[in-house]
Formats: structure tokens, sequence, C-alpha cells
């Protein structure tokens, strides 16, 4: 009851983060602190702060022998970044850890942006930093542990390890705080109708870069009531399809406190800009395929829900079986499953679910208990992740006193 009544105070953005407020510190009163099953299993030591980041990308190589993630003093602190994260490469076959290098350009939602580079996913990563007063990308050679530092910095790349895309961070930093970086000044605040570009392209191999999309482009294309120029605009959640000719990412519009969305997909080979979904709220996605995503967003006639959407065809199917909740979803490597959570329930519990598609069996695999230290633009969303054999979930999680990585075997009767 208490959570309908927040999301029916959206209009009323104040009143809304004191009724959350309160919704938290009761949870927190009343909940048994407990997380199940007790398979679940922390990567990093106990008495450290561990994070992953998005829910997109994986922290296992692919041989599944080795895993990214980030390490840093203090996990639940705005802005992020003013502490140092270190890159961790840990070995599952000699529980041997390395520090790789590190970053000051990091936050709290998607961590760095670290990532194995394809197409082998095996020998070197990919995350973000900062020099010389600009934003940029770190590869590491893990064979003999060269960098090379990129020009720029990626926020998504495809399947290859060519096209990535990347957007103005710290604009995103000033209107989206906990998912963009705060090491340079954002010049566009208080900006409600920027110039320019909003998404950046590359070639990693060809070493060729341009802008894709201006924001021009994006109040052009099916221009919305009065209040829509008066808005302050962002764009966000860029995600590459894995052949890397198409990306879709939301354009989200801010007025007087309230949000709005819509999901746009861009086609490298034909340049088009297209509107898929542009019903009032549009949240997390994910590829299926070339041309299918899965996403939980809202249409008029079926409400807040998860949807399967063509990008090609626009053809939208409900999925009825998976949860009414918002959540980030993922499908397995050999495409079997769909995982995804929640956000905490009154009693502080973020639930993962499995979602088998041949038969259409839903299971809750994990109840994961949520502490209050971290909240809000430091909060820690589950982001669960599969490993390559389809039989292994990792998720980022505040079960314990410090935030951490945790694994889950998928258990056989699910699979």
């Amino acid at each position: 009851m208490l959570k309908k009544i927040i999301i029916s105070l959206k209009r009323i953005p104040f009143l809304k983060k004191i009724v959350k407020f309160f919704y938290q510190k009761i949870g927190l009163l009343i909940s048994n602190k407990k997380s199940i099953p007790n398979t679940i299993k922390r990567v990093s030591n106990k008495n450290e702060e561990a994070l992953f980041g998005y829910y997109d990308k994986t922290p296992w190589s692919r041989d599944n022998s080795k895993f990214i993630y980030l390490r840093t003093k203090n996990a639940n602190k705005y802005p992020a970044g003013k502490d140092e994260a270190q890159i961790i490469l840990k070995n599952f076959n000699t529980n041997e850890e390395l520090v790789v290098d590190s970053t000051k350009t990091w936050n709290s939602q998607q961590g760095a942006m670290l990532q194995w580079l394809g197409p082998d996913f095996n020998s070197k990563i990919i995350f973000n930093n900062f020099y010389n007063g600009k934003y940029v990308a770190n590869i590491i050679n893990l064979e003999n542990m060269k960098k090379n530092i990129l020009d720029h910095p990626i926020y998504t790349i495809d399947s290859k390890g060519e096209n990535c895309f990347w957007l103005d961070f710290s604009r995103l930093n000033t209107l989206r705080p906990g998912y963009g970086y705060s090491n340079i000044i954002d010049n566009s605040k208080g900006t409600k109708l920027p110039s320019g570009p909003a998404i950046f392209w590359a070639n990693l191999k060809t070493h060729t870069s341009d802008y894709l999309i201006t924001y021009e482009d994006l109040y052009n294309i099916m221009p919305q009531d009065d209040n829509f120029k008066k808005s302050f605009h962002k764009v966000n959640h860029i995600m590459s399809n894995p052949s890397g000719n198409a990306i879709i990412f939301l354009h989200r519009w801010i007025y007087k406190g309230n949000k709005s969305d819509r999901l746009l997909a861009y086609f490298l080979d034909s340049k088009e800009l297209k509107v898929i979904l542009d019903e009032g709220m549009v949240s997390h996605c994910n590829w299926k395929n070339d041309s299918v995503i899965i996403t939980f967003a809202r249409t008029l006639k079926q409400g807040d829900r998860y949807y399967e959407i063509n990008i090609n065809t626009g053809e939208v199917k409900l999925l009825d079986k998976l949860p009414k909740q918002d959540g980030h979803p993922s499908f397995s490597p050999n495409g079997k499953y769909i995982i995804m959570d929640t956000y905490p329930s009154l009693m502080r519990k973020q639930k993962i679910f499995l979602y088998k598609i041949e038969t259409g069996e839903l299971n809750e695999i994990a109840s994961v208990y949520s502490n209050g230290r971290y909240m809000n633009n430091t909060r820690c969303d589950l982001h669960p992740r599969w490993n390559w054999n389809s039989k292994e979930i990792c998720f980022d999680s505040n079960l314990d006193k410090h935030r951490g990585v945790y694994l889950l075997k998928i258990p056989e009767e699910y699979l």
C-alpha cells in the first residue's frame, strides 16, 4: 500500500521524498534482515567495499575462470569518484586477486563501465578513467599488462569489440546523480535545451569517431506538449545490439521535478533515428537478439509491465508471466532463461526471479536484504548478471555491512 502511495505522489516530488524516507525507515525497523538461500557466496572480503556495475555486462571471462570488479574504501558516499576504485582481477582457479589498475571515474550504479572486451572476452578489459582533464577509457591486455588509453570514454560496446558509444557523463551526473561522473564540471548545468551532440560513436578497430545524435534531433522527432521545451533533457542507458549496427537508449526530460521517458533506437547503416515506445515511462531494457529487446515500460493499454519489442517492425508483446515490478532483465547466454530483480520491499528485501522461456515457469531464486547504509543516490541495486555457461549469476548487494559482489548458482531444479 505504501509503495503505491509513493508512486502516486510522482507529481508532488518533495512529498514523495518524505513518504519514501519514512517507508524506508519503517522497513529497516521491522525487517528480519535475512537473505536466502544460504548458498549465496561473497566474492570479495567482508570488510571491503566492492561492486561491479551494470546488468548488461558480465564480470566473468569467457572461460569463466576470471572475474573482474571494483574495490574501494567507501561505496555509500556521493559523488563516488572522490575515492579511488581499484580494478581487481580474481582468478577462480587459484583464488588469487590482482590489482590491475585504478580509476576515479566511477559511480555507485554503473561503476566504471568495467567489462571484458570482445570478441574473445578473455584477454582484454576496458573501463573509464580520467586523465589530463578529460574522460578516457583504459584497455588492459591481461596477457602482458600493456595499457592502451583511448581519448574518449565508453558506455556500451558491441560483442565484436569494435563499435562503442558514449554520452555526456557530466551532464548525466547533474540530472541523474549516481549515474554520471563528477570529474568535470557540467558546463550545461541549468541549460534546459542544450545544443550539440547527445550520443557519440567510435570504432576501436579503425580509430574513427563522430557524434551520432544531437539534442536538436531529439527535440525535433515527435515533439511533445508545451512543457517539452521547458524541460531539462538528457539521454541515458545506451545499449548496443550484439552486431553493433543499432543502439537503443532512453530520452528523458524533467519538468518541475516530474520525469518522462521514451525509448529510441538509432540504426548505424541507415542513420535512422526512431521512436520505439513513447507512452510515459520506459525503465530497463536488454537485447534478446539484434532486433528484439525486452523492457519494463508503460503502455496505455496494459500498464507498467515487461514487454518484448521488435525495433524493426514495432511489434509490442506483453510478457504476462513476468513480474509486474520493475527490475533489470537479461537473457542467459544459451537463450533459455531471463533473470530479473526487484527494488526493496517494505521489509527491505530484493527478489531475484528466474524465468524459463520454454515452459513459462517463473521462480523466485533469492530474497536479499538491503541495509540502510546505501540509499537514494548511493543505493545498491542487485543488477543480476549471467556467467557464460548460464548456470550461475552474480549481483551487487549490501546484504552485509559493506557493499559487495555475490555469486549464486542456479538450483538444478530450475534449469
